[in-house]
């Protein structure tokens, strides 16, 4: 039970007694003044990592709430000078000494009392400075034929940075990093001769170097063949090539056939087929027309192309596709045709 106390003093003026009573003598508590400071709170810092090693300092921003003239930040061991620019936002002159390792420091604002407290704490992270070195796991596509126009190359791999550069053949392209994989336009006249490209990936220093070599082809004939049709005379011949995947359509490879010892000597470069994914090749009985079934290997419903044979040289002439309506009738009367055939 408090105990308190009330004083009386009396005193006697011109007849009147004046009575004062002083209340709260020995015994009772006093409470926090209203001018006590409140505990602060961190909700965001800028910026929120730095480079282990970097020769200058730099200015650490943060932003919250309850800030007040005499808070002060703590960064890991380091208690940096303090700048109160408003009850929401403190700044600190964070030293180079403070960044020299990789790993975490935390920060930290503390209000002195009366009242007062620490802040939660937030991490700012110091991160190496080193870039690895790159791994090419595989290219997309991995091929193109020769006159292709220009493309998007992606590579996959491991250790890509944000300034990692494919090169082709040496020579730097435009990169960018798409999330997991690089991407780069390859131009039209890097393709134009067939052989072989040599791709890279190189990360800058420090740290950093060139990765293994992944090879692109670019193939001047057919890739990938899959079916072949002789014509009723047996003096013709041809390929389904299913072609370089995904960025580019297959096409039909087209001979002549040596009627003494059946080698094969190439009428013409091959011809689009106008999809992707060709499977079968098949050629009408009169010899006249030639026709390739293409799947469209996951990029479109499949077709069927058509050509007309000349019969001086066997050479086809494209002349459209019929695209697979994905439900009979009419013809081809279904998705991803594989094969076709005369009877």
């Amino acid at each position: 039970m408090k105990h308190q106390c009330v004083l009386f003093s009396g005193l006697v003026t011109s007849g009147i007694v004046i009575l004062l009573f002083l209340a709260g003598c020995g015994g009772g508590t006093a409470a926090t003044g209203a001018g006590g400071n409140p505990v602060p709170t961190i909700t965001a810092i800028s910026p929120t990592n730095a480079v282990a090693g970097s020769a200058a300092g730099f200015t650490l921003t943060i932003n919250g709430t309850n800030f007040v003239a005499v808070s002060t930040i703590n960064f890991g061991v380091t208690a940096p000078v303090t700048t109160f620019v408003s009850s929401t936002q403190l700044t600190a002159a964070i030293p180079a000494a403070a960044i020299a390792s990789a790993g975490t420091a935390a920060v930290i604002v503390t209000n002195p009392a009366p009242g007062g407290g620490t802040s939660d704490m937030v991490s700012f992270a110091i991160n190496s400075g080193t870039k690895p070195i790159p791994t090419i796991s595989s290219l997309d596509p991995s091929c193109a034929p020769v006159g292709a126009e220009t493309f998007t190359l992606a590579v996959m791999g491991t250790n890509f940075v944000p300034s990692s550069v494919v090169r082709w053949n040496g020579k730097d392209l435009p990169t960018t990093l798409n999330g997991g994989p690089l991407v780069a336009q390859i131009p039209a006249n890097n393709i134009a001769t067939a052989g072989t490209a040599a791709v890279t990936v190189f990360n800058p220093a420090p740290g950093g170097g060139a990765s293994n070599l992944a090879t692109f082809a670019i193939a001047a004939g057919g890739v990938g063949p899959r079916s072949v049709a002789v014509d009723p005379t047996g003096k013709f011949a041809y390929v389904a090539n299913e072609g370089c995947p995904d960025a580019f359509s297959s096409n039909v490879s087209m001979y002549t056939i040596n009627p003494t010892d059946g080698t094969l000597t190439s009428a013409r470069p091959p011809l689009t087929t106008g999809d992707f994914g060709a499977d079968s090749v098949a050629i009408d009985h009169s010899g006249k027309f030639a026709y390739v079934a293409n799947w469209g290997a996951g990029n479109t419903a499949g077709s069927v192309s058509m050509y007309t044979i000349n019969p001086a040289d066997g050479t086809l002439t494209f002349t459209g596709t019929i695209v697979a309506p994905c439900a009979p009738p009419p013809s081809p009367g279904s998705c991803a045709p594989w094969s076709l055939q005369f009877y």
